[in-house]
């Protein structure tokens, strides 16, 4: 009724399944700060693929701002870097949209009036990130509000870059949407910031690509712990699940010679296989008894809702396939896209092994928790059918004489 833009997620299924009744149950949720977060860690994403390939320091800021405009739902960024001849204190080295020189020049005009305090000077002055989450409602003295609004700028996030005492510059980045930068959104925005700093030192420095691959993942273990904890936290009965099934992955691919690089992947689409399920209503997660076939259904599309959710993360590996693929069985009686034998990644192969048996002998709100023993047996019982043979029997291994235990 506010006139603001919302993005919601809509499932509906006929609930009465007669066909001579109408009978249709929608349910809607407010995934608006979810989506605008999604948007930050593509962007997050794309920007630490550009570090990584970035040879200059001019291409690395065109990559960056590109990245931001292109792969998010923001509409102008530019980069600025310390220049105290400028009345802003920094001159434009970068931008994407078209607009962006125009506004900036504007901007430099306005701020040669000595009462100018806007978001620029603020980041700079602080070295703290500034957020203007709606331009509109500023006061109307506010001396570049009228300008942002003439551009169609409604929000708005100005990120310091530090690269020395007196060596900075500032991230710009604006929407036409309000309300965008969540707190989660504004820290995820801020730790690329960080990056492209330290990006920019390390190629003025010709410092060893070696250690900000370190940094990239380390980042990137820390984003998957993220989205892993965000799943067990939607699912409080599988907490821990998806560790575990990481755990024994592992092990199952290193018993099977798979090589250390790939291992990882493996491992990296295994502690957050189940991230669709963020998309199921948790009052079916928590049925404590059997599912119906609608509900069913539901719960099955959490293959293909991970994939998306994880897709535009610029892995090292195809992580969002496994994902896909982790329900897939070998005779094609799989899901989602019934796929058969070696059309199934072998990382995707591997985790299905892992995660039969760690369900099995858990507890779930439907059963207590049956055993290592019987999940043993079933895995042994479906070997070459439905499950990857050298998979089980790496597993059956791993159990039966090298004392595996879960201790995650």
């Amino acid at each position: 009724t506010d006139g603001t833009w919302l993005c919601l997620n809509l499932l509906s299924h006929n609930l009465v399944g007669d066909p001579a009744i109408a009978g249709m149950a929608i349910t809607a949720r407010d995934v608006t700060d979810e989506k605008n977060l999604e948007r930050a860690r593509r962007a997050t994403s794309g920007a630490n693929a550009a570090l990584i390939h970035a040879s200059t320091e001019g291409s690395l800021f065109d990559a960056i701002c590109g990245v931001v405009v292109n792969e998010t739902m923001y509409h102008l960024a530019w980069i600025g870097l310390s220049d105290p001849s400028r009345s802003l204190g920094v001159r434009m080295v970068a931008f994407a949209d078209r607009s962006a020189a125009a506004y900036v020049e504007a901007l430099e005009h306005l701020a040669g009036n000595e009462t100018y305090t806007g978001p620029l000077v603020q980041a700079l002055k602080t070295q703290q990130p500034f957020v203007v989450q709606d331009v509109a409602a500023l006061p109307d003295a506010t001396v570049w509000r009228s300008l942002a609004l003439d551009f169609g700028y409604q929000a708005m996030i100005a990120l310091p870059l530090r690269f020395s005492a007196t060596d900075y510059g500032v991230l710009a980045i604006y929407s036409e949407a309000a309300n965008v930068f969540t707190a989660e959104t504004v820290q995820v925005l801020t730790e690329m910031a960080n990056d492209l700093s330290f990006g920019v030192d390390a190629l003025r420095t010709r410092a060893q690509r070696t250690d900000y691959r370190g940094r990239f993942e380390a980042s990137l273990e820390a984003t998957v712990r993220a989205i892993a904890t965000a799943t067990e936290l939607r699912d409080p009965y599988t907490a821990g699940h998806q560790r575990r099934v990481a755990q024994l992955s592992t092990a199952i691919a290193t018993a099977m010679g798979v090589g250390a690089d790939e291992t990882v992947g493996i491992a990296t689409a295994a502690s957050i296989h189940d991230i669709g399920k963020l998309l199921v209503p948790a009052g079916i997660l928590s049925k404590p008894g059997r599912l119906s076939a609608a509900e069913f259904g539901i719960i099955a599309q959490h293959p293909e809702a991970g994939q998306e959710i994880v897709a535009g993360i610029d892995f090292p590996w195809p992580v969002a396939e496994m994902i896909m693929q982790h329900h897939e069985r070998l005779d094609g009686s799989g899901y989602p896209d019934h796929l058969v034998g070696d059309q199934i990644l072998l990382g995707a192969r591997i985790i299905a092994v892992a995660d039969v048996v760690e369900a099995m002998q858990s507890h779930r709100p439907y059963r207590p928790g049956l055993g290592i023993e019987a999940a043993l047996r079933q895995i042994e019982h479906d070997r070459g059918t439905l499950l990857d043979g050298d998979a089980v029997d790496a597993c059956l291994h791993l159990f039966r004489e090298q004392g595996f235990a879960f201790n995650v």
